[in-house]
């Protein structure tokens, strides 16, 4: 048994009903990819503590990596009812699966709210981590100049690492680079001051940020090995997944993908929040590479799984419309080899 695992169910024996225990069982059956016992435990839970906002969490991010979007979405309006930290919380998962599910106009309110709940409730990094994905999403529907006045309003905590890398790493992947240099100057002298392995993790990490946007892949790639030689984290192998895409080193890049996306669970409920829309993206990345090395029916299964929780986005999003040319041109592809070439669209 995981050490992990069996250290919770001793501290279970020794306080059965205690509900934070009970919570971190859930929690550690979900970290290990059984959502099945996870939800057993958080609704226990939740029958005794309806309001419990957490078990909630767990819940409705299990129904999200089932594709059970509905009942997850119940989850995430039930914890905003809950208030307090809960609502802050519900908003921000509304918004993800908003993302994750490809509706970016349905995200933009949650996220405002959320950041509004964050600031009555004191919380300034959840309102900072609300207002730099607004931001983000800002970037990428083509408003450049309300993103960046959105960020202009985050003024980190030289003492919070993980809020000058999020912040970092918004201004680098928006090509802001005298801001996102500025992050990396403080991540610096807070690594320097405090050289631990994590601490070190996230500077190496931000330093990848920043030289993809410099359009120095080589560098980034560099960078981002350490990260994640210094951290066993879903964020930094992510980085050196991007990094290895980014200097078209694909073998890599889809080795680090599939090793991420074999910790979905992480990946989706991960310290920088709730980011299950990065599993669902994943797919496509997966996807293109796959086709890029022509391994043609694993880049067909990955577009069609992202295809399908992207089954009701937005019209006219880049990201869906390059995955349904992608897997057009897979279909074609497979059609010529079994001799039934595919209709024109």
């Amino acid at each position: 048994m995981d050490a992990s695992l069996a250290q919770t169910l001793k501290g279970l024996e020794m306080q059965p009903r205690s509900v934070s225990v009970r919570y971190n069982l859930s929690r550690t059956y979900f970290m290990k990819g059984d959502k099945a016992r996870a939800i057993e435990v958080a609704q226990e839970i939740l029958r005794e503590n309806p309001s419990y906002a957490d078990a909630m969490r767990i819940v409705g991010v299990s129904h999200e990596l089932d594709g059970k979007f509905g009942e997850a979405r119940r989850m995430f309006e039930g914890m905003i009812r809950s208030g307090g930290d809960g609502e802050v919380v519900g908003q921000s998962a509304l918004a993800d699966l908003a993302l994750a599910t490809g509706r970016y106009r349905e995200a933009r309110p949650h996220l405002e709210a959320g950041a509004v709940a964050a600031d009555k409730q004191g919380d300034k990094l959840a309102a900072a981590r609300e207002k730099i994905v607004l931001a983000e999403l800002l970037f990428s529907t083509g408003s450049p100049g309300q993103a960046v006045q959105v960020l202009s309003q985050i003024q980190p905590a030289t003492s919070d690492p993980t809020l000058i890398l999020l912040l970092g790493r918004a201004y680098a992947r928006a090509r802001q680079l005298g801001e996102a240099q500025k992050m990396l100057r403080l991540m610096t002298e807070l690594s320097v001051k405090k050289p631990y392995p994590r601490l070190r993790s996230l500077q190496n990490a931000l330093q990848a940020e920043v030289s993809l946007a410099e359009g120095k892949p080589a560098v980034a790639v560099e960078a981002a090995e350490k990260a994640d030689q210094f951290s066993d984290t879903t964020s930094a192998l992510e980085t050196l997944g991007r990094c290895y895409e980014a200097a078209a080193r694909n073998d890599e890049a889809i080795r680090a993908y599939e090793r991420l996306l074999a910790r979905a669970p992480e990946l989706a409920d991960s310290e920088d929040g709730p980011t299950f829309h990065r599993v669902v993206e994943l797919h496509y990345h997966l996807g293109t590479l796959y086709q890029k090395t022509g391994q043609t029916d694993l880049a067909r299964t990955q577009l069609e799984t992202f295809l399908k929780a992207w089954s009701e986005a937005d019209a006219n999003l880049e990201m869906r419309k390059d995955a349904e040319q992608r897997l057009h041109n897979a279909a074609h592809i497979r059609s010529l080899a079994s001799g039934n070439p595919t209709p024109a669209t």
